[in-house]
């Protein structure tokens, strides 16, 4: 039948893959072709499989595979209760560089967004590796700050100072497991476009970030903020849903 043709031939192909793994890496590797809903059967595999994490692109070369995985990857984040590691596709298929030096844990200063930092830890550990725990408050706008500027420098010294304050906190938990860490306070209309902006500059390898938190801010992260990394972020995101512990 064709059905079966193309399942072996799919078979084959992630079979071809896998020896390539086990030669380059060592690793145990074993693979499946499976059918159904591609969000749902992914997450009922995985649990089915006692997964821990799942790892796959983000997009993929070519404007149908470049929408399939974009949308596979928001779908499987929003459903999946596991943390996913979203990576940018090399050129010609090269392996991907996953040596994480540098970590930007974004938090908004819910317990939920905190569960990143010992996630990110889990993955990269601490040797050789700084994390930098960052929160972002809006900045002042100019048509407010040109008609109250004193009122308004002095809402946005405060925001700041809370902001620090509470880094400074996970700055010393994010310590206490081990980890070279430092705060840093962001200031930008658009928390996506911060965190995007600092990662290239400060040469970030990992962006780490749970999906749902607490708050007004918390709730709409997922949908503002996560997505809107998935689809434009230049180094790979690590993305999980909260635990509620």
């Amino acid at each position: 039948r064709y059905d079966e043709q193309v399942k072996q031939g799919l078979k084959d192909q992630l079979d071809e893959l896998a020896a390539d793994l086990r030669k380059r890496t060592k690793a145990t590797v074993s693979t499946a072709v499976l059918a159904g809903p591609i969000t749902t059967t992914l997450a009922e595999y995985a649990a089915r499989r006692g997964v821990e994490l799942v790892v796959m692109t983000t997009h993929g070369r070519g404007g149908i595979s470049r929408l399939w995985l974009g949308s596979t990857a928001e779908g499987l984040v929003r459903r999946i209760a596991l943390p996913v590691l979203l990576l940018r596709p090399t050129e010609h298929g090269a392996p991907v560089d996953v040596s994480f030096r540098r970590i930007l844990v974004p938090l908004d200063g819910s317990g939920f967004g905190e569960e990143a930092v010992p996630l990110a830890v889990r993955l990269a550990g601490t040797k050789d590796v700084e994390y930098v725990l960052t929160q972002v408050i809006p900045a002042v706008p100019v048509v407010l700050s040109a008609a109250t500027p004193d009122h308004d420098r002095k809402v946005f010294e405060a925001r700041e100072t809370v902001a620090s304050d509470y880094l400074d906190t996970q700055v010393r938990e994010a310590r206490g497991r081990g980890a070279t860490a430092r705060g840093e306070v962001l200031s930008h209309e658009h928390v996506a476009t911060a965190i995007n902006e600092y990662s290239d500059a400060e040469d970030v390898d990992l962006i780490a970030m749970v999906t749902h938190g607490r708050g007004e801010m918390s709730r709409l992260l997922f949908g503002s903020v996560a997505v809107k990394l998935i689809r434009s972020s230049q180094v790979p995101v690590l993305l999980s849903r909260p635990t509620g512990k």
